[in-house]
C-alpha cells in the first residue's frame, strides 16, 4: 500500500471517530446542563457536578453529597431520585456504545488490512508537501521538487483508483490528443467557444447497427408555422454510401454538448457531391450560433473539433496543405489538412485561432480533406430556398497556378500569369471539349473575372451563378473562359455552355 493512501486512510477514519466522540461529548455537556437547570427550578439542593472524561471513565456524573431529603417534601425527595436514576441509566448507555465504537475505530485506524474505502462523498484531502529550501541551492531545490513530484504522482495514482468520477477537477485526462493540440490560454478560449456550437450526430440503422459517428454544427435557426427549428450541417456519409440515400433510411440522434441531451433529428436534404447534409431539430438548443468566416488560407494552422461518440470534445491541430488533387474523388474544391482530424471528427468544425469557422473536416486517406465554410453556405442557402444545389459542370480538372512548383511559376511568369488554372484533364463530350479547352491550356479568366487564385473560390463562384439559374429558371448558362495557349502563346476567348448538375 503507498504511503499517500495508507495516509488518506488513517486520516478518513481517525477525523471519522473524532467527529463522533466531539458530538457525543456535546450532547453529554447539554444534558448536564438540562438537569442542573430542572434541578434548580424543582429547589434541589444538589452539589452534583459533570464532567467529560477518556473512555471508561464511569464518574460523569458524580453525587459528592447527600441531598437532605428530610427537609424537603416527599415529592420532591421522589423527583430527584428518579431524576438521578434516570441520568445513571442514560450514561450508562451512552457509554457502552461509545465504548463500542471506540473499539471499532480503532481497530480500522491501526490494521490497514480491514480499512474500508471512504464513503463519503467529499473529494480526499490534498496532498501536503514540503517546504521549499530557504537557502534555495540548486542541489537543494532539484531535491525539493524531486520528492513533491513523487508525492504528486502517488496522489494522482490514488485518485485514479479511489475518487469521485463526478468530479471533472479530479478526472484523469480523456485525450491527450487534445491536451496537446490546445496549449495556450488564448486557444483553449477559441475552441470552447466553438465548442458551444458543436454536436455528435450518430446514425442507426435499421438492423439497429450503429453507423459512421460524425460531427456537425450549428449554421442558423428559422421560424415556421410558429416552431423554431435548428439547423445542424454535418458530413452527408450519415445518411448515404457511393451518392446513395440509405433505403430504409437511419434514425439520426444528435448528442448536444452537455452529454446528456440526445435528440433525434430530421433529415432535410443532402448533396453527396458536396458531401454535405441538413438536419433538422424543431427545438430551439442551447447552441450558440458560430461566427462563420471565408475560406481557409493555404499555410493557414487551424484546429479541427469534433465530438466522439459520448459527445465529448475532441480536438486536433494542423496547416491548411498547398497540396492539391485535381481529380481527387471527382472533387477540385477540397482543400487537405497536414494533420489529423480527432474522433468522431469528420463533419466538425475547422476553425482558426480566433474561433472561426472556416470549413468542416472529413477523415480521409491519405490526407484529411477540409470543405470551405463559404462553399457550406451557399449550398445551405440554396437547400433552404429550393431545396436542391445546382452548378454548372464544365467537365474539366484543374489545378490553380499558385500551387506549382516554382520552376513551373517561373516559365509561367514569362507569359505574365500570376494566378489562374491550369487544365489538367478534360472529359469527353463535356462542354469543356467542345469549347476547343485542351490538357495544358491556362484559363486566366471566367466570365471576366481575373481575380479567382484558389479552386475552392472557384467552385464558390460557380455555386452562384447555380444560385441565378435556380432564380431564373434558365436551363443553361454560358461560360465566356480567356485561355492561353503556352505552346503558341497565343491568347484565346472561347465560350462554352455549360448544363447544370444537381
Amino acid at each position: 500500500m503507498s504511503h499517500a493512501r495508507k495516509r488518506k486512510q488513517e486520516f478518513d477514519a481517525g477525523f471519522e471517530v473524532s467527529k463522533r466522540l466531539s458530538v457525543a461529548r456535546q450532547e453529554l455537556v447539554d444534558i448536564a446542563k438540562k438537569i442542573s437547570r430542572l434541578q434548580d427550578l424543582m429547589g434541589i439542593d444538589s452539589p452534583a457536578s459533570l464532567s467529560v472524561h477518556g473512555e471508561g471513565d464511569t464518574s460523569l456524573l458524580e453525587t459528592e453529597g447527600e441531598f437532605e431529603a428530610q427537609r424537603r417534601p416527599k415529592e420532591v425527595k421522589l423527583m430527584g431520585k428518579f431524576l438521578q436514576g434516570f441520568v445513571e441509566a442514560l450514561k450508562d448507555k451512552w457509554l457502552a456504545e461509545q465504548k463500542n465504537q471506540l473499539e471499532s475505530e480503532s481497530l480500522s485506524v491501526n490494521v490497514d488490512s480491514h480499512v474500508a474505502p471512504s464513503s463519503s462523498t467529499q473529494p480526499p484531502p490534498v496532498p501536503i508537501f514540503p517546504p521549499r529550501p530557504k537557502d534555495g541551492t540548486p542541489q537543494k531545490i532539484r531535491n525539493w521538487r524531486k520528492e513533491c513530484k513523487q508525492i504528486q504522482e502517488e496522489y494522482e495514482a490514488l485518485l485514479g483508483s479511489d475518487s469521485d468520477k463526478s468530479y471533472p477537477t479530479l478526472r484523469a485526462l480523456e485525450d491527450q490528443g487534445t491536451t496537446n493540440a490546445v496549449q495556450d490560454w488564448k486557444s483553449k478560449q477559441a475552441v470552447l467557444a466553438a465548442a458551444r456550437s458543436i454536436v455528435s450526430v450518430t446514425p442507426v440503422l435499421a438492423d439497429g447497427k450503429t453507423g459512421l459517428p460524425c460531427s456537425g454544427f450549428i449554421l442558423h435557426r428559422y421560424e415556421h408555422a410558429g416552431v423554431i427549428f435548428s439547423v445542424i450541417v454535418t458530413c452527408s456519409a450519415v445518411v448515404c454510401t457511393a451518392g446513395r440515400k440509405l433505403n430504409p433510411p437511419p434514425k439520426l440522434y444528435v448528442g448536444l454538448p452537455d452529454k446528456e441531451t440526445v435528440l433525434q433529428a430530421h433529415l432535410f436534404c443532402f448533396n453527396d457531391h458536396f458531401d454535405i447534409a441538413l438536419l433538422l431539430l424543431p427545438f430551439d438548443l442551447s447552441l450558440d450560433i458560430p461566427c462563420l468566416g471565408c475560406c481557409p488560407d493555404y499555410n493557414q494552422e487551424v484546429f479541427v473539433l469534433g465530438r466522439d461518440k459520448d459527445a465529448s470534445l475532441r480536438v486536433e491541430h494542423g496547416v491548411i496543405s498547398w497540396t492539391e488533387e485535381s481529380n481527387y474523388m471527382g472533387r477540385d474544391y477540397y482543400m487537405f489538412l497536414d494533420g489529423e482530424v480527432p474522433e468522431g471528427g469528420t463533419g466538425g468544425p475547422v476553425i482558426d485561432h480566433d474561433g472561426v469557422f472556416r470549413g468542416m473536416a472529413f477523415k480521409l486517406s491519405p490526407m484529411p480533406a477540409v470543405l470551405s465554410i463559404s462553399t457550406i453556405m451557399s449550398c445551405s442557402a440554396m437547400f433552404m430556398h429550393f431545396g436542391r444545389v445546382a452548378w454548372p459542370k464544365p467537365g474539366w480538372n484543374l489545378r490553380a497556378v499558385a500551387s506549382v512548383d516554382v520552376d513551373i511559376l517561373e516559365s509561367l511568369s514569362v507569359h505574365n500569369i500570376k494566378n489562374g488554372y491550369i487544365v489538367e484533364e478534360v472529359h469527353d463530350g463535356t462542354p469543356a471539349e467542345i469549347s476547343g479547352i485542351c490538357r495544358g491550356d491556362v484559363i486566366v479568366s471566367i466570365n471576366g473575372h481575373k481575380e479567382l487564385t484558389s479552386l475552392p473560390e472557384l467552385e464558390d463562384y460557380l455555386l452562384l451563378l447555380g444560385w441565378k439559374y435556380l432564380i431564373g429558371s434558365v436551363t443553361t448558362t454560358n461560360l465566356e473562359i480567356v485561355k492561353l495557349l503556352i505552346v503558341s502563346h497565343p491568347v484565346e476567348s472561347v465560350v462554352g455552355r455549360s448544363d447544370f448538375a444537381d
